[in-house]
Order: C-alpha cells, then structure tokens, then sequence
C-alpha cells in the first residue's frame, strides 16, 4: 500500500483532462503504471464519517460521453443533486481501459456539483484490475476524494468461494493478495465485485456499498440513479432538452 500526499500536492482536475492524452491500450498501461504511486489505500477508515455519497454514471451519444453525478444523503439515501458534462469521445470503450473512455466527463460532472460528497461509487473497479489501478483509483486520484469500484464483471482475479446458493461476501485474490471481495445479495444472483479505489480500504469499501442497495436490489441506488440520468439525457437529446442539473 501508498502512503498518501499531502493535499497540497494532489492531483486536480485538469489531471483527469490528461487522460485524453492516451492514444493507444500501451500510452494508457504506461500512464497507469506512472500514476500508482499517487494511490492511496487507508488501513481502518472510518465509515461513521461519512454522510453523502455520491455515485457516477454514463452514456455515449455518437461521438460524446455524458457524464453524470448523484449525490445522496448516508445512511438515509435521500437524493439530494444530479449533475451531468458532455465531453468529446477520445477513447474507445477497452475492457480494462474505462478510466479513458468515461472518465473526463465524469470528472467534469462533478465539477459542476454544489454539494461536496464524502465518498464517490464509479461503475468499474478499483484495485481489482491487471494494473492496480483501474476507474475509482483513477477519479480518486484526480479528485482527492474516496472512491470505491463497484463492477458488475471480473477484470482479474479469481473469486475464494463460488457457491451460487449462498449471500455470503467472498474474497477475489490474485497470486495470494487480496484485490477486491465479491458480493452477491441473493442466492442465485450475479455477485458485484467491490474494490477500494483511493483513500479508503477494503472492509470500508463493502459496508458503503452494503449500505447503498436497498431491499430487493443488486446494484447501489446512488449508481442506478446515475445511471439512469445519464439514460434520460441521451434520450433528451433527440428532442433538445439540455439538462446540466437536477
């Protein structure tokens, strides 16, 4: 694990725009590589702490990514701001490589937020990737806030207890190091895979997820919401609708 920066030294916004920069999958694993010593892990962090998590989702509409940004009370999930960005499409859609598809929007989304969360849930993995460093490491970094990756598919990695029948959390480990735990919230379900991103830890991780699904449910509301902001912008634009905040 990193240490953390100091705040004065961390990475801002306009780092995320240089995500645009990557060219090819090699300039994005070299890019990653370079940015894991910026990551931080956090050993017994506390969840009473926080009060608002925000979640973030996307959609592509031709040649542009529409970011958006929800934000809701903890434990309560009350929502309290949506917020959107469109940027220019710089980066295809990799497996592994998300941070460059959606990530500058994302970060622009939450640009344009006037609440400032505590912890951020991104639609993609954190440590629980070939690098060590996938979407939540990503935004973490650029933002300095806590992220969480919260996948619905593994990138790597090999789930410790693959019984369909049960709702306990399993670990995902890779060459004996833990990267990740899977979590299924009913029997039979298709497990969510969770990962600390930045400035949080695994165990953190899962109960701020935990938190976030209500009864019934697989995914985190705060992320389906996201989610489904982004889904009624793109269907806004075909009658010109342009919706920034909710």
């Amino acid at each position: 694990m990193n240490g953390c920066l100091p705040k004065s030294k961390s990475p801002s916004i306009p780092y995320a725009r240089s995500l645009v920069s990557a060219a090819t999958r090699e300039d994005a694993v070299q890019m990653e590589l370079r940015l894991l010593p910026l990551r931080c892990l956090v050993v017994d962090s506390q969840t009473e702490d926080i009060h608002t998590v925000c979640a973030a989702g996307s959609a592509q509409i031709g040649e542009r990514i529409i970011g958006t940004v929800s934000v809701f009370s903890y434990p309560s999930l009350s929502l309290i701001e949506r917020t959107s960005a469109h940027c220019r499409n710089h980066f295809p859609y990799i497996p592994g490589f998300l941070a460059f598809h959606i990530g500058p929007a994302i970060v622009e989304a939450y640009g344009n937020l006037r609440t400032l969360p505590d912890i951020l849930l991104l639609p993609g993995h954190g440590i629980a990737h070939p690098t060590r460093f996938g979407l939540a490491c990503h935004i973490g970094v650029a933002l300095d806030i806590r992220c969480i990756g919260v996948a619905r598919n593994l990138l790597t990695g090999n789930m410790e207890n693959t019984n369909q029948n049960t709702t306990e959390i399993a670990r995902i480990t890779e060459n004996g190091e833990q990267i990740g735990v899977a979590l299924r919230t009913a029997p039979g379900r298709r497990p969510l895979f969770i990962s600390p991103g930045h400035r949080t830890d695994m165990i953190q991780a899962t109960e701020i997820v935990q938190g976030t699904i209500l009864p019934g449910q697989r995914y985190p509301e705060p992320l389906a919401d996201a989610h489904r902001f982004a889904r009624k912008l793109m269907s806004d634009e075909s009658t010109g609708v342009v919706s920034r905040r909710r």
